[in-house]
């Protein structure tokens, strides 16, 4: 208890320290005929790139699905996948905290109820940290393409610990449960055959790429385009540091690890702050429209029990 006390505790201090950041990059760069006009030229003055962008944002959540799907044996609809992907979405850009993943795992274990629940949250936990490693490898890759100067330096004794804590959570798992760590094991085993984690991998780096069409966008319709490898690198970054949510979609987190990254470019400080204000909001409308267009298939009292729903659902055998 104590432990998971402590990395909420570092999570909300490292969300705590991009607050003050937004804060004095809005007291600095702020400028409403800025702002409007770039809301203006992303939304209305440019229907082809805003239509070119949505078409890469909502591909990137298909891969996703199909990524999930292969990694549940294609047990599950390739539907299914993508409604609790975009449920979770809308659900992380409502609330302050990221508990999308929790009514992702109940709209997948109702529609699809020979899936148990466990299961779902197994293969949402471990996507999540391919996720996390891909995004780590995208933003490494970029700091050795682009040349970036500064590195963040985790200590060995991090890696190692890591390790350990790693091995003791599968021992205790194996020796108190051994019919629960069997299984999940075997799910692991399974997926990450050559031949079925390789596509898994493929169809997860090319969601983070095509998700890059969000920022090189809204740059470009604003006047000042970046390389796709600089959009790719900037997203990979930022999303990256979601994990410091503390508000609705991670405002102030988001803009302010955009536009540090879009200023070691020597990009323009003022069009940097417009991209990362735009690029979010967009990102929010789309959220919230693939929330609403969900409400025509799953009822809004049926949404809100999948929270305790999936929740619940990892003490399943």
């Amino acid at each position: 208890m104590k432990n998971r006390l402590g990395k909420k505790g570092l999570l909300y201090a490292g969300g705590l320290f991009f607050l003050p950041v937004f804060l004095y990059l809005s007291a600095r760069h702020f400028s409403g005929e800025e702002i409007r006009a770039g809301l203006a030229g992303f939304f209305l003055e440019n229907p082809l790139i805003i239509i070119s962008v949505t078409i890469a944002y909502f591909l990137s959540f298909s891969f996703r699905a199909a990524a999930w799907r292969l990694y549940l044996g294609n047990r599950a609809r390739f539907g299914s996948c993508l409604q609790a992907i975009l449920l979770s979405l809308a659900v992380n850009h409502l609330f302050p905290v990221k508990i999308g993943d929790a009514f992702r795992i109940g709209l997948l274990t109702q529609k699809e109820k020979h899936i148990k629940a466990d299961e779902s949250a197994h293969s949402v936990i471990v996507l999540r940290l391919l996720d996390i490693f891909i995004l780590l490898l995208l933003s490494a890759a970029g700091i050795l393409i682009l040349k970036k100067s500064f590195v963040v330096a985790i200590p060995e004794w991090a890696f190692s610990a890591g390790i350990i804590m790693a091995f003791l959570s599968a021992y205790v798992l194996y020796r108190f449960y051994p019919s629960f760590f069997t299984k999940h094991l075997s799910m692991v085993r399974q997926a990450f055959t050559p031949r079925r984690f390789i596509p898994i991998a493929m169809l997860t780096i090319a969601s983070w790429l095509l998700e890059g069409a969000v920022v090189l966008g809204v740059a470009a319709s604003i006047g000042n385009p970046l390389g796709p490898i600089q959009a790719v690198w900037v997203n990979s970054v930022t999303v990256g540091g979601q994990v410091f949510q503390i508000t609705p979609g991670g405002i102030a987190t988001y803009e302010s690890i955009m536009a540090i990254a879009l200023a070691s470019f020597q990009f323009p400080a003022d069009k940097a702050y417009v991209v990362a204000l735009v690029s979010h909001g967009y990102k929010f409308v789309f959220s919230y429209a693939a929330g609403v267009a969900l409400l025509f298939f799953t009822p809004f009292k049926t949404i809100w029990r999948l929270r305790k729903k999936g929740r619940t659902g990892g003490n399943a055998t």
